[in-house]
């Protein structure tokens, strides 16, 4: 179940990635969602194992090659890679991410040694994010193995301002 979460949410990003800029495909992933959720042979067609992964780009291709080149390229690839089953999953975080994203909200995660306060935690966020966004919600885990100060994740980026990373970075040097 963790794996997968981590599956959906690793294409929800790609298709978000491509699609923030542009409103048009946007508005086409919403299309295709609710041919999802009001046709249940649509739903069925993805979570079939009964048809022949030939078969199955053939008939996407007669459906969304016209439609949208992307949208077809992207289910393809779901195919090719046996896990158009969660496609409806995919597309549902792809609405979270893009909703967060069109409110300006970020989601960012701290690791530290012991806890921060909301005050320590905010003033970390807002000096790295420069006050790009209006909400920022800031998730506290705590790991003594980085010896002290902190690492920011947010999304695939990470800030490491841990002494455990600056011991390394020290002794590779030394090591060269």
């Amino acid at each position: 179940m963790f794996l997968e979460d981590r599956v959906i949410k690793h294409y929800a990003k790609i298709l978000f990635e491509y699609t923030k800029k542009n409103n048009f495909f946007h508005k086409n992933i919403k299309f295709i969602f609710s041919l999802l959720q009001n046709n249940i042979n649509f739903i069925k067609f993805f979570n079939t194992k009964l048809l022949y992964i030939r078969r199955k780009i053939k008939i996407v291709k007669k459906i969304f090659y016209n439609f949208d080149l992307f949208i077809y390229n992207f289910t393809k690839f779901l195919i090719l890679k046996n896990r158009e089953n969660l496609l409806q999953k995919i597309l549902l975080k792809y609405f979270n991410i893009y909703d967060r994203y069109k409110e300006n909200i970020v989601i960012c995660t701290i690791v530290s040694t012991y806890k921060l306060s909301e005050d320590i935690k905010y003033i970390i966020a807002k000096k790295i994010f420069n006050n790009k966004y209006s909400k920022i919600h800031i998730n506290n885990k705590i790991d003594t193995s980085i010896i002290g100060g902190f690492i920011l994740y947010k999304d695939y980026k990470e800030w490491d301002f841990s002494i455990k990373n600056n011991i390394n970075k020290i002794k590779n040097k030394l090591n060269n």
